[in-house]
């Protein structure tokens, strides 16, 4: 580059053509050489696990724990359908209306699920 001398966006492109070689070999160099090494270094892993698989029972003799936990499963089932649905509309539809059912799992939420929960589970019976 010259002092004082104004250059034009076509003379830095001429002048990047003419090393372009100066420019892309050490890119092209490096990505070889690191493929080859890559290739050359043995594999070193290892792995173990083991997996101990018990089936979940509810005890027999706890009827009040299986009902808590299929009305439980069942109101779960009900919020996470109705916010399904409610991103279905927002989402796929494009319906406003969406957002106002986003409103229906949450008040079903804070409204009924913390009564329910000390009502059912944890009230002596």
């Amino acid at each position: 580059m010259i002092p004082g001398k104004t250059y034009k966006p076509e003379d830095i492109v001429e002048a990047a053509w003419r090393r372009r070689w100066m420019i892309v070999g050490p890119f092209v160099l490096i990505a070889v050489a690191s493929v080859v090494i890559a290739a050359i270094q043995p594999d070193r892993y290892r792995s173990e696990a083991l997996l101990q698989i018990v089936p979940q029972q509810v005890p027999p003799d706890q009827p009040a724990l299986r009902d808590f936990l299929r009305d439980a499963l069942a109101y779960l089932a009900l919020y996470y359908a109705l916010w399904a649905g409610a991103d279905v509309l927002i989402q796929i539809a494009g319906l406003d209306v969406g957002w106002l059912l986003r409103v229906v799992p949450n008040q079903l939420y804070y409204a009924f699920w913390i009564p329910f929960v000390v009502a059912r589970f944890f009230a002596r019976r």
